[in-house]
């Protein structure tokens, strides 16, 4: 068991990860007290290359969530800890366990009161065309992390929430063509038509889905409504093994 007041930190020099995928979480450092005045990450103390998933200044509670270690996370959190701490860009812990599918991380910061939808100020990883705003379920809906996204929903996310380039859990599904992920928020009652009032020039989620040529997450939305009329000015289209099939 780990000791109140004290949390461990991960640091690899190893390449950065897909937040799609696992790595192995065993290899600790030193347990590392807990400055209450001045709770970041002591490079100095734990690595002198951190990786890019783990920044130098990280809150510690941010540095235990991308690491999974829900018992840091609580054990923080006990000893004082922001909940809703978040490192340079705005990425909260609760964003980032979310990004990378630490289910018992999510869980331990659901449970401590975390803010469910609030948004980064810059995207993370910094991606081109992303302007920021993401919530936590949106993390999870990008990285196909179906259990998070579960725990967040019921938990009370807001399922249609916009980050500031107009982009939805429900549309980063469709780009990445996750069927189990868009059948998830079907069921929540997602909203798949836009109201073009609102958004005159907004792409919809069945161009989305089939500019990549996802053919089951194309007809899957089509089956629970979605307008295949609507391509926010663009042609639907479905591209199957490199041919072109118009719905």
């Amino acid at each position: 068991m780990m000791q109140s007041g004290l949390v461990r930190v991960v640091a690899s020099s190893s390449e950065d990860a897909d937040p799609g995928t696992e790595q192995d979480p065993s290899a600790y450092r030193p347990t590392l007290p807990w400055d209450r005045e001045n709770a970041q990450v002591p490079w100095d103390q734990i690595s002198d290359d951190p990786p890019p998933t783990v920044r130098e200044g990280d809150p510690l509670i941010v540095a235990s969530a991308r690491r999974g270690d829900a018992d840091s996370i609580r054990a923080l959190i006990a000893a004082g800890a922001c909940v809703d701490e978040t490192r340079e860009g705005g990425a909260s812990a609760l964003y980032i366990a979310s990004q990378y599918g630490h289910l018992a991380a999510v869980n331990a910061l659901i449970a401590a009161g975390a803010s469910l939808n609030l948004q980064t100020d810059e995207p993370d990883p910094p991606t081109e065309g992303d302007e920021g705003g993401s919530t936590p379920l949106q993390a999870a809906a990008h990285n196909d992390h179906l259990d998070v996204m579960v725990a967040l929903l019921d938990a009370g996310a807001a399922i249609s929430q916009e980050a500031a380039n107009g982009s939805t859990a429900l549309l980063l599904a469709a780009q990445r063509g996750s069927a189990r992920v868009l059948s998830l928020l079907i069921a929540r009652g997602v909203s798949l038509n836009l109201d073009r009032e609102l958004h005159p020039e907004q792409t919809s989620v069945i161009y989305f889905a089939s500019q990549n040529g996802h053919t089951e997450a194309v007809r899957l939305l089509a089956a629970a409504g979605a307008n295949v009329d609507d391509g926010g000015g663009e042609q639907v289209y479905i591209k199957p093994h490199g041919k072109t099939d118009v719905i």
